[in-house]
This record gives structure tokens, C-alpha cells and sequence, in this order.
């Protein structure tokens, strides 16, 4: 069998060839393999060493043969310019017509074949059947994906090989703008989903406070973890992730802690941190006399056996009662600061101790960071779900937009005298009519926003994406010319 790189065309397409005018024998040559090209060059310098049918001189070579060697510059420069239209599934040819409507038609049977792939996998070969079982639904365009770097790879190690600069570079071409663009097509779909952008978002949906807007800050990673693996399209369904997001986190620290709670200690930390209380002023005075013995009272308590568990909850009743200070007026808080700062030391100290317990039986796990997420999905859950929460209250206002007419609702008819005395007719609020649908609507986008790419980065990803699906033709042969 003849070595593909000596083997040589046959006469007819070599004459086929030759009898092309120069203009389009430079196109042909530009459209084929390497190894076709050889080929065919091959099969012109062997017809022109044979004798002629007449008189035994040798037949002129093609006018393209006459013109003088090309640069290796040259070679480079075309190689990877027509390797990067490869690359983009553009067409290689002279036309810019053929270049346009070739990527159009290209990019669009890429598109048809990743959807079909995603929906139906009748027709799959026994490889895409295996790429399917392995990657999911797009596991065949991986493997398209996969076998088209692999042969802009092969074709640029054998053009080196063959010392051969334009094979060499259009197969580097192609394998770096496929790269590029895979790359570029994975940032495409990231835009809708910035945690910064998602949790403006969230917050605009739930109409969220400062205690909120921090609560949401905090449980950001926990929610995220929980609403991709949901697929979150409105405010209810956000509700069932934070609500889950927080017993998830819940039975985490009780998994951790369960096994230690039974441990018994005299927590003489705490009573340590709230004798510290007691200034030296407060000797001075009835009233300060009085706080040192509520504060002597309360350390006292501390001086004897508890147990993990009834340290942490009295930790929790603890926390539930400065809450409940911490929103009064400031002259409400000023009313008892002592009772406060007593239960801030009782507080502090009970976490620390609790905390630092699990700690040391879970290594590697972060309590803090743990019972803060916790905490914020708690008062989330609330504000979202909970009886006045943001669910309830934008399902009520919902209501009432409807009964108020929902979008057409807010179209008001009018009459107004021009400024030369004639009387007309308009209508106002067209606008809220086409794009508000009502105040639920409204959050229930917020949140489908936060969670979901927009359209426009998922349509430029795909339409990425669909550039890798569709293999391109391979060049024309010397025996197709005509």
C-alpha cells in the first residue's frame, strides 16, 4: 500500500487541476488536507517529467508551479489564519459571503445538535452512548468538543514533524481558538449569578431591613449550596431553601454536639468574666452597691456543676433576652445596663466554652462561622416564611392587586385641553399595565433572577457552545475537483 506521503494524485484530477485558472488553483490548494496537497503536487512533478505524446518534451508546468517558493513567514501567516476560522467553525475559502452564511450554517446545526443531544438519545453511536453515561446529557458534545483538540493537535505535531509551517500552524490556530473560546463560552453563563448581585436581588425580593441585608450576607454560601442543587424560580420556593439551608445547619451542630453534651464542668470562666463587671466607683454609692451584689449574685451561679447542654441553653435564653433589649429605645436600654452587661459575660462565656468543646471533638470544623450561619437562616426563615413574613405579606398584596384589577388596573383615562383650546383624550400608567405584574410577580423575578444566568449570557453560551458541536466538513480531495 503507497506511503500517504509519496502517493500521488491521479492523472485526471492532476489534469483537472492544471486546467483551472490560477485564481481558482490557489483556492483549491488553500481548501485541502496537507496530505492532499502533497498528493496532488506530487502527480503534477511526475507529469511533468514525462515525456510529451509529439515531439518527448516535458509538459510546462501550471502557471501556479512557475511562481516562486513562498516564505515560510507566508506559510505561518496562512496557516494560522485559516486554522483560527477552523477553530470558529467558519469555512475556509476567498468568498466573505461563503464565510458568513458557512458560520451561520454551522453555528446553528451546532445549536440543533446540543439540544437534541440534551433531549433525545435515540440515534447516539455506542461512543456518545458511554460519553452520555459518563458526562450527563452533554456528554457527546464534550466528546465533539474533545475530538476536535485532538485533531488540531494531531495536524500541528505532524506539521512540525513534516516540517511543514502552514499544516503546523493551522492546526496550532485551531486548537488555541477552540480553547479560547470554550474558555470564553464557560464565563458567559456566570454573569446572572454574582454574589454580590445575587444578594442585591434576594434583598429587593423579601424588601429586606439592615437585620435582614446582614442575616442574608452570613447565610449566602449555605443558600447557594442549597438553591443550585433546588432550581429556584420564585419566593416560595426560595422560602423551602432558606428553611431547609436552616435545619440543615441545625442538625449539623446537634451531629456535633450530641455525642459531648452530657460533659459536666464548673464553668468558673463565666463567673470570672462577670465579676469583672464591678468598678471601683460602685463601692461609692446605694446604687452601686446594689449592682455589685446583683453582680456577686449572678457569678455565684457559675461556681458550680453544669453540663454542655444546659450551658448552651442557657446560652440560647440568654441571647433571646438581649435580643429583646437590644430592641427597646435607648432609654428603655439605659433602664437596666448592668442586667445587660451580666448577660453579655454569661453570653460570651457559655460560647466559648460550648464552642470550644466541639471544637475540639470535630477537628477541622468551624463552630463560630457555623452557629453565625445558623443564626442568620433562623431570623431569614422568619423574615421570609414565618407568620408576617415577606411570603405571606406579598401574597396578600398580590391579592389585592388583582382584585384591584391587576395590570389593567393601572391604566386611568383622562381628558386635558390643549394649548389652542381643544379638548382630547389620553390614558396614563400603559406601562405599569405591560411590565408590572403585581408586587409577588415582582419579587418572585428578583429571586429567579439571582439563582438563574440571563437570558442573554445562557443564549451567547450556547451559541458558544454550538461553534464546538458541529464538526466541519472535511477539505475537498483531489479526486472531488472537477
Amino acid at each position: 500500500m503507497p506511503d500517504p506521503q509519496t502517493q500521488s494524485a491521479s492523472d485526471a484530477t492532476v489534469g483537472a487541476f492544471m486546467s483551472l485558472d490560477e485564481g481558482k488553483q490557489r483556492d483549491v490548494l488553500g481548501k485541502m488536507s496537507p496530505e492532499a496537497k502533497q498528493a496532488l503536487l506530487t502527480g503534477i512533478k511526475t507529469r511533468k517529467t514525462q515525456p510529451s505524446a509529439g515531439a518527448g518534451k516535458l509538459t510546462p508546468p501550471p502557471s501556479a508551479d512557475m511562481a516562486p517558493p513562498e516564505s515560510t513567514a507566508k506559510k505561518l501567516g496562512r496557516g494560522a489564519l485559516l486554522g483560527a476560522a477552523a477553530g470558529l467553525g467558519i469555512p475556509e475559502s476567498t468568498s466573505g459571503w461563503d464565510v458568513a452564511t458557512g458560520a451561520a450554517a454551522n453555528v446553528g446545526k451546532g445549536l440543533y445538535d446540543t439540544a437534541k443531544s440534551i433531549v433525545y438519545s435515540g440515534d447516539d453511536t455506542p461512543a456518545q452512548r458511554q460519553e452520555r453515561t459518563v458526562l450527563g446529557p452533554l456528554g457527546p458534545t464534550v466528546g465533539n468538543m474533545a475530538r476536535g483538540l485532538e485533531a488540531a493537535g494531531g495536524e500541528a505535531w505532524k506539521g512540525l514533524k513534516d516540517k511543514d509551517p502552514e499544516a503546523f500552524a493551522h492546526g496550532f490556530a485551531s486548537a488555541a481558538t477552540q480553547l479560547l473560546t470554550l474558555a470564553l463560552a464557560g464565563k458567559a453563563g456566570e454573569g446572572g449569578i454574582k454574589p454580590g448581585m445575587q444578594q442585591a436581588r434576594l434583598s429587593t425580593a423579601i424588601s429586606a431591613g439592615g437585620e435582614e441585608y446582614a442575616a442574608l450576607e452570613k447565610a449566602m454560601p449555605k443558600i447557594v449550596e442549597q438553591a443550585q442543587q433546588a432550581g429556584v424560580q420564585d419566593l416560595p420556593e426560595f422560602g423551602k431553601v432558606v428553611k431547609k439551608a436552616h435545619t440543615a445547619v441545625n442538625d449539623q451542630f446537634n451531629r456535633s454536639f450530641d455525642p459531648i453534651k452530657a460533659q459536666r464542668l464548673v464553668p468558673m470562666d463565666i463567673s470570672r468574666e462577670i465579676r469583672k463587671l464591678v468598678t471601683p466607683d460602685m463601692a461609692q454609692t446605694a446604687e452601686g452597691r446594689a449592682e455589685i451584689h446583683k453582680i456577686n449574685d449572678a457569678a455565684v451561679e457559675y461556681q458550680k456543676d453544669w453540663s454542655l447542654e444546659e450551658l448552651n441553653e442557657r446560652r440560647m435564653n440568654v441571647d433571646k433576652k438581649l435580643d429583646t433589649h437590644y430592641k427597646k429605645s435607648s432609654m428603655g436600654q439605659y433602664s437596666d445596663p448592668v442586667d445587660a452587661d451580666i448577660r453579655e459575660a454569661e453570653r460570651r462565656g457559655a460560647a466559648n466554652i460550648v464552642y470550644g468543646k466541639i471544637a475540639q471533638a470535630n477537628p477541622g470544623l468551624d463552630v463560630r462561622q457555623l452557629k453565625a450561619q445558623h443564626g442568620a437562616l433562623w431570623k431569614l426563615d422568619d423574615a421570609i416564611n414565618g407568620e408576617g413574613g415577606a411570603t405571606n405579606d406579598l401574597r396578600a398584596r398580590q391579592a389585592k392587586f388583582k382584585a384591584e384589577g391587576g395590570r389593567l388596573g393601572s391604566v386611568k383615562g383622562g381628558a386635558s385641553v390643549s394649548g389652542k383650546g381643544m379638548p382630547h383624550g389620553y390614558f396614563s400608567g400603559i406601562a405599569d399595565a405591560i411590565f408590572n405584574g403585581g408586587p409577588l410577580q415582582r419579587a418572585n423575578s428578583q429571586v429567579r433572577r439571582a439563582f438563574n444566568p440571563s437570558l442573554t449570557s445562557r443564549a451567547s453560551k450556547l451559541g458558544a457552545t454550538g461553534i464546538f458541536t458541529n464538526k466541519l466538513q472535511p477539505p475537498p480531495q483531489p479526486d472531488d475537483v472537477e
